[in-house]
């Protein structure tokens, strides 16, 4: 299976600013390089949106992985 952790663009461009101390333009230039958000999520056969709080994305995770732990043959 693929899982993409997706969030909005203007997101992702302000938590890499803030984690890498990089530019706006900096982030830009990175997002360019790699896959589209659309090519990334018409791949995805599980997306988690991260646009929310910690609280909300351990509840997506938890969701999750209990799904992927019912697919487990053992």
């Amino acid at each position: 299976r693929v899982l993409v952790v997706d969030s909005p663009e203007e997101l992702q461009i302000q938590r890499t600013m803030l984690r890498d101390h990089c530019t706006e333009r900096q982030v830009k230039k990175i997002i360019q390089t790699q896959a589209t958000r659309q090519e990334r999520l018409s791949k995805a056969d599980d997306i988690i949106i991260n646009d929310g709080n910690m609280v909300s994305l351990k509840r997506q995770i938890e969701k999750l992985h209990q799904y992927y732990l019912s697919l487990s043959p053992i």
